[in-house]
């Protein structure tokens, strides 16, 4: 499912148009971006857990020449699926 497929289905549940969906949905997109960019941790329950993971400097390989390098430290984000979500996709 792609954004305007996504759009379209939230419009439909909640009879907004899909300019309004839109709106919506590019509010919690951003307002969980800038929470992620402030350090913070989103919590959406039954949904699940918005948070910035820290990824250690560590080694890797150059695929083509297979030289050693070394791939920097850096912040990723991370979602951790609610419990409700696993069951509900089993």
């Amino acid at each position: 499912m792609r954004k305007t497929d996504l759009i379209g289905v939230v419009a439909g549940k909640t009879g907004l148009s899909k300019r309004s969906a839109q709106a919506v949905i590019d509010a919690f997109v951003g307002s969980v971006q800038a929470a992620l960019e402030e350090g913070l941790v989103v919590r959406v329950n039954g949904f699940g857990t918005f948070e910035v993971a820290d990824r250690k400097e560590r080694l890797g390989v150059r695929p083509g020449t297979a030289d050693p390098i070394v791939i920097p430290a850096r912040h990723v984000p991370v979602f951790r699926p609610a419990r409700r979500l696993k069951d509900a996709v089993k």
